[in-house]
């Protein structure tokens, strides 16, 4: 009996757990990254801005979420610092795909409809 109970109580576990991602749908958040020292996120409902102090470089885009865990940004611009947004068609996107939620951040998948880009990061809240 307790052979079935066990994998009864983790299914029950994780479907009565599902991920939530409006946790995530707007405020501050951080992506750390050794190699060029992260970025700060800035979300509202309809815009992202990412500052990446150790390039110097503050961007803007505008968001819109596909469903609760995906969302795209597009018509990017740069604020402040060197332009190095890749600049192609107006139809150029980014989408990000939230694939796991935690207390404090969430693990995504960004994607892009211009190249073979596929990124895996975490983000967590800014604290």
């Amino acid at each position: 009996m307790s052979k079935l109970f066990t994998p009864i109580v983790a299914l029950f576990l994780v479907l009565s757990n599902p991920q939530d991602c409006n946790d995530y749908k707007t405020g501050t958040f951080v992506i750390e990254d050794e190699s060029y020292g992260g970025s700060v996120l800035i979300r509202t409902e309809t815009h992202q801005e990412e500052i990446v102090e150790k390039l110097g470089i503050h961007s803007r885009f505008d968001l819109i979420w596909i469903n609760d865990c995906k969302y795209a940004l597009f018509n990017g611009s740069v604020i402040k610092g060197e332009d190095t947004l890749p600049r192609g068609k107006k139809t150029d996107t980014v989408f990000v795909e939230i694939t796991e939620t935690t207390a404090d951040g969430y693990k995504f998948t960004a994607t892009s409809n211009f190249s073979d880009f596929v990124s895996d990061g975490v983000v967590k809240r800014k604290k």
